[in-house]
């Protein structure tokens, strides 16, 4: 018995895997275990912005304040987007967000 292929729809379904966050702890864990990655942070106070440098010579701009805010702000701001941010979403032709960490 052979199984038929599965048949893909005339509809695709557009999906956003552009959505990136990095939780403080990931951060804090790499701080911690630097020397293990080849790499350092390097913190650009008086916001929570930072960046890394890696041994082998690459360094990485800084994080975006909103890329690294604590969760709960991240989860406030997601609630007052909510309708606007699936709206938008919509208008773009967007079905679906993955969210990267």
């Amino acid at each position: 018995m052979t199984s038929s292929p599965r048949r893909i729809t005339d509809h695709p379904m557009p999906i956003d895997v552009h959505a990136h966050y990095v939780p403080p702890n990931i951060l804090e864990a790499v701080e911690q275990r630097a020397k293990e990655f080849g790499v350092t942070m390097v913190r650009h106070p008086p916001s929570r912005a930072c960046s890394l440098h890696f041994d082998y010579g690459l360094k990485v701009r800084p994080f975006f304040p909103k890329l690294v805010e604590p969760i709960a702000d991240r989860l406030a701001a997601m609630a007052k987007q909510g309708a606007d941010r699936l709206a938008a979403m919509a208008k773009q032709g967007v079905d679906r967000q993955v969210l990267s960490m």
